[in-house]
């Protein structure tokens, strides 16, 4: 029970460290256009044209090192 406590108080300051992080938004906006080309995929039966193009973006946002979205 003691080693669960601790697992679960360093999730949560592995989490607080991640929003304070300068590129957090980078990498919810990223997450978000990835999810909507997924979603797209599936409203348009399986035409992953909208995800190919969505990734070209959205990759390079998630790994950026500097702010894209001020």
């Amino acid at each position: 029970m003691k080693n669960l406590r601790k697992n679960e108080s360093e999730i949560m300051k592995g989490l607080i460290k991640l929003t304070k992080c300068k590129t957090f938004k980078n990498k919810l906006y990223a997450l978000g256009l990835i999810l909507l080309g997924i979603i797209s995929a599936v409203l348009l039966e399986g035409d992953i044209t909208v995800l190919i193009f969505v990734s070209l973006i959205a990759i390079p946002l998630f790994f950026s090192k500097d702010n894209w979205i001020v």
